[in-house]
């Protein structure tokens, strides 16, 4: 198989499964290296997921639930464009107040549960309300910070793994990525809040006792929203590392940029 020659610029035209140019091949046959229709590597193809279409609060729902149910589609929609950091931060706000929400829930399900809450003259009670609240804010804090460092990280992961693997994917692909995926963080709070609040709830029967192990079941309901963003990333760099993008400036006589490393 004959391999790939070295693109001249970060828009020449490349078959996106294997890196072949085919910018001057007919587009309506597939690519002479792996077979794969050239018109499904055309930029024109990559039309943006809803929230890059038009940002608002029922596009990002919009695209959350495309991400969850067509993970494979929605990295194959996504498209470069004027990055901004609102997809992630929609993201970690949502997933840090879910994972904020579950402890006030809890605190307040302990408050009401709890003998001695029930008994006092109100200081308990008072204690239990500041502990849930000012818990609350403190982990919501500290969700936010710790998510968001975790998804750059991973944004940092793919560059490096598309530099090492010497693929054509541009800084705006790797933020995309990343910035999709994030909806998995929120799923993985708001499982792990759920299965809190229902620990808690269970442990309240007098007639219950919950075995050692069902403690861990905050930690074990959150493991598939982590799952679902790290197989997200997987499967973004997959798909896009010969992500086309539209020339901006199709004159051929003007000088091409040269392709920056990513």
């Amino acid at each position: 198989m004959p391999k790939p020659t070295p693109w001249k610029d970060e828009y020449t035209l490349l078959c996106e499964r294997c890196g072949y140019i085919i910018e001057d091949l007919d587009q309506s046959l597939p690519c002479p290296e792996c077979g794969k229709p050239i018109t499904e590597s055309l930029p024109e193809r990559r039309v943006g997921t809803p929230w890059q279409q038009k940002p608002r609060f029922t596009s990002l729902l919009q695209t959350w639930w495309m991400t969850i149910r067509h993970p494979i589609r929605t990295t194959d929609l996504l498209k470069t464009s004027v990055e901004n950091s609102t997809l992630r931060l929609a993201s970690v706000h949502w997933s840090a107040l879910a994972g904020s929400l579950s402890w006030v829930i809890s605190m307040y399900l302990m408050l009401v549960t709890t003998r001695s809450a029930k008994t006092s003259k109100g200081e308990d009670a008072i204690a239990w309300f500041i502990a849930g609240i000012g818990g609350g804010l403190i982990l919501y804090f500290g969700l936010a910070g710790g998510i968001w460092v975790l998804i750059s990280i991973e944004e940092k992961g793919i560059r490096t793994i598309s530099n090492a693997r010497k693929f054509r994917l541009p800084h705006s692909y790797a933020r995309s990525i990343c910035d999709h995926g994030a909806i998995g963080w929120v799923l993985a709070t708001a499982f792990g809040g759920i299965a809190s609040i229902l620990v808690i709830l269970f442990e309240s029967k007098p007639n219950i006792k919950l075995d050692s192990w069902m403690y861990l079941l905050p930690l074990v309901s959150a493991l598939p929203g982590f799952l679902f963003f790290e197989t997200f990333a997987y499967l973004g760099l997959r798909r896009c590392k010969y992500a086309n993008r539209s020339r901006p400036n199709p004159d051929p006589d003007r000088t091409h940029d040269t392709l920056q490393p990513t």
